[in-house]
């Protein structure tokens, strides 16, 4: 919910509008009925030069669900409203009331298949950098045409998927198996601090 959340639907709209005379070939939609599932996902990745992205997470969290039926109400009585005018009337006074923003799965799965990411900037849980491991997208698209400059510069996409690859994933500094024994050595040192 918020900002946040809008973002992963806003970067593949506005990129489709602001692309659409360029040539380039792009396959983007946020429709349900266009959605890959399973290895029909992993096949399609196979198959791209570039991948859109944005950090996962959302900027409202709704506990409640306070939050929902004050938009759901606010939608209800008008229509045609847009996301920017729900926003602006219920969403605004509760945006950043968490914020919670990470390192997308789909990033690494986009790195696995040496695809070249074009990112909103972000954090990315401190792991990607801009311009080393993706292309940096302005939230107002304001650099696009830089973009689509460094898209077509071969040496640098090249340079940016393998810097992107050994770093994510033939590290291994990201694998289940270093997750699960972190999390075990922080449980092992949690467990020591209590006096039993």
């Amino acid at each position: 919910m918020g900002k946040g959340a809008q973002e992963k639907s806003d970067i593949g709209k506005m990129f489709l509008e602001k692309t659409k005379n360029t040539g380039l070939e792009c396959d983007i939609s946020a429709l349900e009925d266009d959605r890959f599932y399973g290895t029909k996902w992993y096949d399609f990745l196979a198959n791209c030069k570039f991948s859109l992205g944005v950090e996962a997470g959302v900027s409202i969290v709704d506990l409640t669900g306070k939050i929902r039926r004050e938009a759901d109400h606010f939608m209800k009585e008008n229509l045609h409203c847009d996301f920017n005018e729900v926003y602006k009337e219920v969403l605004l006074p509760h945006e950043n009331n968490i914020f919670y923003r990470t390192i997308s799965p789909r990033i690494f799965e986009s790195a696995a298949f040496k695809v070249c990411l074009i990112l909103f900037p972000g954090s990315y849980s401190g792991i990607l950098k801009p311009n080393i491991h993706y292309i940096e997208l302005e939230k107002d698209f304001s650099n696009l045409n830089e973009v689509l400059e460094q898209m077509r510069d071969r040496k640098l996409v090249e340079k940016m998927v393998v810097k992107t690859y050994d770093d994510l994933i033939a590290s291994d500094r990201y694998h289940y198996r270093d997750f699960i024994r972190n999390f075990d050595s922080e449980m092992d040192s949690a467990v020591k601090k209590i006096d039993l």
